[in-house]
């Protein structure tokens, strides 16, 4: 007597733990299967619903990587703005700065009350009070400075606003993506569990046929994978 324990069990006890490769690579097993063999027609509405939620699922995984993609190469232009930010004070506005107004100067202090060693490598927290500081100041003392420093010192707020602003854009377009992937995914399941009881129903019961569309070797790999190293493929 045929059970769906026999296919049900594997199937979704193990789908939920393996990579979203292995994932769609069974998925698609299924889903080739079901088109070479319809049971004459009568799987024709699960495999059109199988392939529909198939191309959703891959359509928000590859979007997923391109968002975080743009978060990285957004990440490291801040990287970036906040050296060259750093660097460029220590090696030639300071001395602008120092030669406009002197050290122990109101002027001064308006652009380094703690020294200038507040902008050694500053977080990324600490930088939206430094570049406003920079900026304001660069404004109040706009006439004792070259027309260059004053720019160069009000450009790095205009950078950072910038590039804060798109990075916490893709941020929240790889938050939004990565929810999508995991609703696709569970699209998935919730039709691999249809396709188990729709081939169960129009197989008959028959047990090879049955099984005959649900590749558990792809499944097997993983938990031998798992047992010779003791982690998880993923």
């Amino acid at each position: 007597m045929f059970s769906l324990d026999l296919v049900i069990r594997p199937v979704f006890n193990e789908l939920k733990n393996v990579s979203l490769v292995r994932n769609l690579r069974y998925f698609d097993t299924t889903i080739a299967r079901m088109a070479a063999n319809t049971l004459g027609g009568k799987l024709d509405d699960r495999l059109a619903a199988s392939r529909a939620v198939r191309l959703q699922f891959f359509g928000s995984a590859t979007a997923a990587d391109a968002a975080l993609t743009l978060q990285k190469g957004m990440t490291d232009a801040v990287d970036t703005l906040t050296e060259k930010m750093d660097e460029e004070l220590s090696d030639r506005f300071e001395g602008a700065i120092r030669g406009a107004f002197g050290k122990d100067s109101d002027g001064y202090r308006a652009f380094f009350p703690n020294g200038l060693t507040e902008y050694d490598d500053p977080t990324r927290e600490a930088m939206p009070g430094l570049v406003q500081r920079l900026s304001d100041a660069a404004t109040t003392h706009a006439a004792a400075l070259a027309p260059a420093v004053v720019a160069a010192l009000k450009g790095y707020k205009t950078a950072w606003d910038a590039l804060r602003d798109t990075q916490l854009k893709g941020i929240g377009e790889t938050n939004t993506e990565e929810d999508a992937v995991t609703e696709a995914r569970e699209a998935m399941y919730h039709q691999q569990y249809l396709n188990v009881h729709q081939i169960c129903v129009s197989a008959d019961g028959d047990q090879a046929r049955i099984l005959h569309y649900f590749d558990q070797s792809i499944l097997a790999q993983r938990r031998r994978e798992k047992e010779e190293d003791g982690t998880p493929t993923i």
